[in-house]
C-alpha cells in the first residue's frame, strides 16, 4: 500500500509553495535467521535472527520554470542500527529531459552495484550474515555514503553518471544544521550502466579516485577502484561476471571476482549459484573464497529466500572456514 499526499500553497520558512507536488510513502520489512559452524574446533559459528525495516519518502513536482524536481529520504533500521540521522537515501534532483542533476547521498548511481544475477540477496551480504565478513567485494571503495553532487545522462545505450564528493565521510548528519570538519578528502566516481542497445545484455563499467587524508600521509596513497560487470539473459537462464580492483589508501590492493547464474523454474521459483573470490596484496591476509547456493520463492504477498554459503579463509584469516545457511522473508508496503 502506498500513501500519497498533495502539497500545495504551503508556507515554509516564510516562502509560499504554490506548485503542486505529489508525495509518496512506501517501505519494506525483512526478517531472517542465519546460522553457521566452523570446520574446526577453533573456528566459532554464529546463529540468530536479523531484521531490516525501511521507510521511503519521496515527492515529485515542477518548478515555476518548468523543470521537474524529485526529492526523498529513507529511514532504515537494521536490528539496533538506526539510520534515521541523514545517512540513508537523502536527495533532491532536477530533471532537464535526459539530464539529471542530483544533490545528496546514498542515492545516485555508484559502484556498490553490478550485473551478476542472484536469486535473492547479494553474495557478500549473505556471507556477512553467517559471520563471513569479506576482505573485498564490490562495495570496498565506493563513495555513495558521502554527501555530493551527481550528473546523470541517459542515452539510448544506457546511463552515464559522474558523482563528486567534496569530503569523504561527510554524511550531513550533524545536529542543529551545524557544519563539521571531516577528516576525509575529495573523491569522484564515474559509471556507465546499460544494455548497449542489445536485448538481454547488461553492462556496468565504473571507476573512482579517492584522495587520502593528508594527516599521517606516510605510507598512504590516493585510493582507486575500478569495476567491470557483464551479464546476459537467455530467457529462463541468466549468467554474469564482475571484476573489481580496489587500490586502497593503505597501499594494499584487493582484487574481487564474482560469477553467478540463475535459472527460473517457473514464475514463482528461481535457483541461483554464485562464487566470490577476494585476493589481497596484503601478505597478512589469505585469499578468501565464498560459494553460495540460493532458492528464491515468490509467494505473492511476500517472498521467501533460502541460502547456503561456504566461506574459506573468512575475512582473510588462514583456516578460518565456515559454512552456514540463512532464510529470509520480505514484503513491501
Amino acid at each position: 500500500m502506498k500513501n500519497k499526499l498533495l502539497i500545495t500553497s504551503a508556507l515554509v520558512g516564510g516562502l509560499a509553495l504554490t506548485s503542486v507536488a505529489e508525495a509518496k510513502i512506501s517501505g519494506s520489512q525483512k526478517f531472517g535467521y542465519a546460522f553457521s559452524e566452523g570446520k574446526d574446533a577453533a573456528t566459532p559459528g554464529v546463529q540468530g535472527y536479523n531484521r531490516e525495516t525501511q521507510i521511503d519518502m519521496s515527492m515529485e513536482g515542477e518548478l515555476s520554470n518548468g523543470v521537474k524536481v524529485t526529492a526523498g529520504a529513507s529511514l532504515e533500521q537494521d536490528g539496533q542500527e538506526t539510520k534515521f540521522s541523514g545517512a540513508e537515501g537523502n536527495y533532491v534532483a532536477f530533471n532537464f529531459g535526459d539530464t539529471t542533476v542530483e544533490f545528496g547521498l546514498d542515492h545516485a548511481p555508484n559502484l556498490d552495484d553490478g550485473t551478476v544475477p542472484f536469486a535473492g540477496t547479494y553474495i557478500g551480504t549473505v556471507a556477512n550474515a553467517v559471520g563471513g565478513s569479506s576482505t573485498g567485494g564490490r562495495a570496498g571503495g565506493t563513495i555513495y555514503g558521502s554527501f555530493g553532487v551527481a550528473v546523470i545522462q541517459n542515452t539510448p545505450f544506457g546511463a552515464v553518471s559522474l558523482n563528486y564528493v567534496p569530503q569523504q565521510g561527510d554524511t550531513d548528519g550533524q545536529k542543529d544544521h551545524a557544519a563539521a570538519d571531516i577528516a576525509g578528502q575529495s573523491a569522484y566516481e564515474a559509471k556507465f550502466k546499460g544494455n548497449l542497445g542489445v536485448e538481454g545484455l547488461n553492462v556496468m563499467l565504473g571507476a573512482n579516485k579517492r584522495a587520502f587524508n593528508s594527516a599521517g600521509a606516510e605510507g598512504k596513497r590516493d585510493g582507486k577502484q575500478r569495476s567491470a560487470s557483464v551479464s546476459y539473459n537467455f530467457g529462463s537462464v541468466s549468467v554474469g561476471y564482475q571484476d573489481v580492483e580496489n587500490e586502497k589508501e593503505d597501499m594494499s590492493t584487493v582484487d574481487t571476482s564474482i560469477i553467478g547464474a540463475t535459472f527460473s523454474i517457473s514464475d514463482a521459483v528461481t535457483l541461483g549459484i554464485a562464487q566470490e573470490k577476494n585476493e589481497s596484496t596484503n601478505t597478512a591476509l589469505k585469499d578468501e573464497q565464498i560459494n553460495m547456493l540460493q532458492v528464491g520463492y515468490n509467494l505473492g504477498a511476500i517472498t521467501l529466500e533460502l541460502n547456503y554459503v561456504d566461506v574459506e579463509n573468512r575475512a582473510g584469516s588462514s583456516g578460518n572456514d565456515v559454512s552456514g545457511a540463512s532464510v529470509y522473508t520480505s514484503f513491501k508496503f
